[in-house]
């Protein structure tokens, strides 16, 4: 959770999130009002339908200037 100019904001970034254990921790963080956001290279998993439901990066996390740009446009 950030807190910013006192309201607080639940939002979480993902790594991996597009395999099975990913997308189902994904899903309940959604459920439990977060905002989330995917981030998959999809190296060892499918573009699934139900990642549809989340904003999705498809980047390798390995690289820092790609994942400081999506962290810099997914937080507040």
């Amino acid at each position: 959770m950030i807190l910013k100019k006192n309201k607080i904001y639940k939002k979480c970034l993902l790594i991996g999130g597009a395999g099975f254990i990913g997308l189902q921790t994904a899903k309940i963080l959604k459920n439990n009002n977060f905002d989330v956001a995917i981030i998959d290279n999809f190296s060892s998993s499918i573009h699934d339908n139900d990642c549809d439901e989340f904003q999705l990066f498809e980047i390798d996390a390995s690289n820092i200037e790609e994942l400081d740009s999506v962290y810099s446009s997914f937080m507040p």
